[in-house]
């Protein structure tokens, strides 16, 4: 990321800013809701009786392994950053995971249409969907802790990327026999826009009077996003950076399947079990740029002072930055086309009707996100209730990756319409009129209407 100025930052932030409220994660609360006409979405094999049609299902997600609480500390009645001299290096050391990441996910829902002849059920959709995600080694942070008292840190798995595709799908679900269903979704995958930063290797010597960095890092950005021209000696001269907007072609293509099974061997039990998004993208990058070898430069001064205010601190930041760009002179990249998957999800999920009063569900529902360097699981128990016919609500509780999470959702109906509703979230709050989570934790919100079809 220190490599990139303003102009390639803002090429990120276009990314940004799209998934900053449109995170996505299937909404799982909806296994356990009678009256969710989208099931299929969390398994394919899940089928409903009526043809149906929805428009606009929007699903947000964010996720961190790490909050606010790892470099805010109580002291003397108050509250100190972790690099206040009260705070031991150890201690601040063992809060953070060994590599420390964030993750926005985009899945917005622009139709869906299914509609069930005899023992299968015919779905299609129209999908906008993204990922964008940034991770870094914790040595970057015990750097800034432990500054020349520790002389060697190993900064390399840096790294940062974002894509935005459409999807086209098409899914078959089929009644096998009276307790047995089998589904699967193809998709057609359009690629929009990647960018894609990674470091390699980045081995860092410290002392107080030189940092030495021997490293090798690569950036790749597809060329309907931005535009530079290189020097006569072949560096980039990002002066000359053209910034273009999200373009106005595909960038890359590629395939996803969903597979899933139901098995219901009681009118009161059903087992599910799926895999999404199994698949990846072969996309064009038209820009790229990398650097290899070894530089030397200041570094950070006097980073401990106690008095230091955030503004010295991000002073220095900046000052250790220019630097290091003056230094490293990125060389242009030769234009390619590489694979990379997206984001997978395995789901499992088991719910029973009380027989003594079949509008109660109970059951259990987990998930795993395999997504290369930033997996997460959960498993909850859950609870559903349909009191009366036009209103569906369940309840779950559980824990995940990062400790206890909790969800609620619900279904409306006012004539054809149905009004679906979802919301998850860790505990730990937020940081004081700030949205930051004071923990690690994944939170959601699903929202979606969907219109039965006489």
């Amino acid at each position: 990321m220190m490599m990139m100025n303003k102009k390639l930052l803002l090429s990120a932030a276009v990314l940004l800013g799209a998934a900053a409220s449109l995170d996505a994660q299937v909404f799982q609360e909806g296994f356990l809701l009678n009256d969710y006409r989208l099931s299929y979405r969390y398994n394919p094999a899940l089928m409903t009786d009526t043809d149906f049609i929805s428009t606009g299902e929007l699903t947000t997600n964010r996720r961190s392994n790490v909050g606010a609480s790892n470099f805010l500390y109580p002291y003397d009645g108050g509250v100190v950053t972790f690099l206040h001299s009260s705070v031991p290096t150890k201690t601040f050391q063992e809060g953070l995971e060994k590599n420390i990441y964030f993750l926005r996910t985009l899945d917005y829902n622009m139709i869906s249409y299914g509609t069930r002849r005899g023992e299968a059920l015919h779905t299609f959709e129209a999908n906008f969907r993204g990922v964008i995600g940034a991770s870094a080694p914790s040595d970057i942070l015990m750097m800034l802790k432990a500054g020349t008292t520790q002389s060697s840190y190993q900064l390399d798995k840096l790294r940062g990327e974002g894509d935005l595709y459409l999807e086209l799908a098409y899914g078959y679900s089929r009644q096998i026999s009276d307790i047995f269903s089998l589904g699967a979704r193809v998709k057609l995958l359009v690629g929009l826009y990647s960018v894609d930063y990674n470091v390699t290797k980045f081995d860092l010597d410290i002392s107080e009077e030189r940092y030495h960095a021997d490293i090798n890092t690569e950036l790749h950005m597809t060329d309907s996003a931005l535009q530079f021209d290189n020097t006569d000696d072949g560096f980039v001269d990002y002066s000359t950076m053209l910034y273009k907007g999200l373009g106005n072609r595909p960038s890359g293509g590629g395939l996803a399947v969903d597979l899933g099974l139901a098995f219901k061997p009681t009118d009161n039990l059903t087992i599910s079990a799926s895999i999404l998004d199994l698949g990846s993208i072969l996309w064009y990058y038209g820009n790229g740029a990398y650097s290899t070898g070894a530089f030397d430069f200041t570094g950070f001064n006097n980073l401990q002072m106690e008095n230091m205010n955030v503004d010295g601190i991000m002073q220095q930041l900046s000052d250790v930055k220019d630097e290091f760009i003056s230094q490293i002179r990125p060389r242009s990249a030769s234009k390619k086309a590489l694979f990379k998957a997206i984001p997978f999800t395995a789901n499992a999920g088991v719910k029973y009707a009380m027989p003594f009063y079949d509008k109660l569900t109970v059951g259990l529902i987990g998930s795993y996100t395999g997504y290369q360097w930033m997996p997460y699981w959960e498993g909850r128990f859950a609870m559903g209730i349909q009191p009366v016919d036009w209103l569906d609500l369940m309840a779950d509780f559980g824990t995940g990756s990062y400790g206890l999470v909790f969800a609620a959702g619900g279904s409306v109906r006012v004539n054809r319409f149905r009004f679906n509703l979802g919301i998850q979230n860790g505990f730990g709050g937020t940081v004081p009129k700030s949205n930051s989570a004071l923990k690690a934790n994944s939170k959601s919100l699903t929202f979606g209407i969907t219109y039965d079809l006489p």
